[in-house]
């Protein structure tokens, strides 16, 4: 079967959640499958829409280079004719059987439809909330979750946080969002993005709470179900047995630090922690966050004045089976609903007993009590209450690790999804005759 993915970033050059989820599934669909990648990238010294190709671990990537110098509308954020064009040209170089979509941001929302107009069967995974809320997160500036979306908060909220687009450009800004009393635009956007969800055969949440909310903004009952994410086991074996105890009890986060994942939360609760009893190892990359850096200077502030507090900085994924054998505890602070929360996942692989905030699909991961701790959302003494607990009872700390937890297998899941994929492709090839 001829499989095409579709997303916004790809590895090596982009490895968020979204992209590494896209990589290994391709990578393992690839074994049986011919895979291939159609992705953006943003290279500045290449020309908008020029093309570059290689081939990774035996998938073959197509870049579109694009860096929205053409960009004079907020529609043209998510609609793109000259984009689609590229992409259709693309398609009658060797048309798939099936065309699993990861993300359109950066890309065009005309896809899909592009993909109906052709009859060739498409899926369209929801990782995130970028297909209701134009930041993807809906999360206003005030770390306050938008639920239910406030329209009217639409235009303000991407004046601060607009990702596209490093600052100090406003006035380009100014002339593509137009008055902040002017709601039509966003009426557009929201009715635009209704077709788009309708038009793929098959939507994939990563959890129910995900899929309910998505339910909620207007997708079709009928055509979304949950897929939970697939993992490669195999990274993660002997990461139990390489952890050797250490003096203290080393409390970790690994991922971005950026205000949704509530890093400051951590922080903040681990002032009242116990110094000659625990550390806590800061994992990841802290980046300007669209292009402002006050949430940075406020991490290495807290840091700074505590010296059980380490900031390790970027990391390589293949790094990450040897940084969660040096960590006793996990925590996943994060202040936005999250819709699978891999790092969960990874601490369960690894062995590790997992906090997390009872939010979104965090909620969904485990059993309160008995194969995790849940603690309130940006609450930090209540998260400092659940460590200390962890901290001061191995007791805890063993029977949270030894619990049953269902994590799927890559392997599994891949053959799962391309069941899927040879049904949608076989009923179209029915349709089509």
């Amino acid at each position: 079967m001829k499989i095409l993915m579709v997303v916004h970033g790809f590895v090596p050059e982009a490895t968020g959640g979204v992209e590494l989820r896209c990589f290994y599934l391709a990578r393992e669909l690839a074994k049986e499958h011919d895979v291939r990648v159609f992705t953006r990238t943003g290279d500045a010294s290449k020309a908008d829409y020029e093309l570059s190709r290689e081939t990774i671990d035996g998938i073959a990537v197509t870049r579109v280079h694009y860096n929205f110098g053409d960009c004079t509308s907020f529609r043209d954020i998510y609609v793109n004719e000259r984009m689609e064009k590229v992409f259709e040209d693309y398609l009658d170089e060797d048309p798939p059987d099936v065309v699993h979509v990861h993300h359109l941001t950066c890309l065009t929302t005309t896809i899909p439809a592009a993909l109906d107009r052709r009859g060739i069967a498409t899926v369209m995974s929801l990782h995130d909330f970028w297909l209701s809320c134009p930041r993807g997160q809906i999360i206003r500036t005030d770390l306050n979750i938008c639920d239910p979306i406030d329209r009217t908060k639409c235009l303000p909220c991407l004046r601060d946080l607009w990702p596209h687009f490093p600052w100090p450009q406003r006035g380009l800004l100014d002339r593509i969002l137009g008055r902040a009393g002017d709601l039509s635009s966003i009426h557009e956007y929201e009715a635009h993005i209704r077709g788009v969800l309708a038009t793929p055969d098959r939507l994939f949440a990563p959890c129910d709470f995900h899929r309910n909310k998505f339910i909620e903004l207007g997708a079709p009952k009928d055509r979304i179900q949950t897929m939970a994410y697939g993992f490669d086991k195999t990274m993660f074996d002997g990461v139990a047995e390489r952890r050797v105890p250490a003096n203290k009890i080393r409390i970790g986060y690994i991922g971005s630090v950026i205000p949704t994942k509530g890093v400051h939360v951590l922080l903040d609760a681990f002032e009242g922690i116990d110094s000659s009893k625990a550390t806590l190892d800061i994992y990841g990359e802290i980046p300007s966050f669209h292009g402002d850096t006050s949430y940075a200077k406020r991490i290495e502030g807290q840091v700074a004045a505590d010296e059980s507090v380490t900031i390790h900085g970027r990391y390589e994924n293949r790094e990450l089976p040897d940084i969660l054998s040096r960590i006793d505890v996990l925590v996943v602070p994060s202040v936005w609903y999250e819709t699978f929360s891999i790092t969960i996942r990874e601490g369960f692989l690894a062995g590790i007993p997992v906090v997390a905030s009872r939010l979104g699909a965090m909620g969904e991961a485990f059993e309160d009590e008995v194969s995790g701790l849940y603690f309130t959302h940006g609450d930090a003494a209540d998260l400092r209450t659940k460590l200390a607990r962890l901290v001061d009872d191995p007791a805890l700390r063993e029977r949270l690790v030894a619990a049953p937890k269902t994590v799927k297998d890559i392997g599994d899941n891949a053959r799962e999804i391309a069941a899927i994929y040879e049904s949608l492709a076989s009923a179209r090839r029915g349709a089509s005759a």
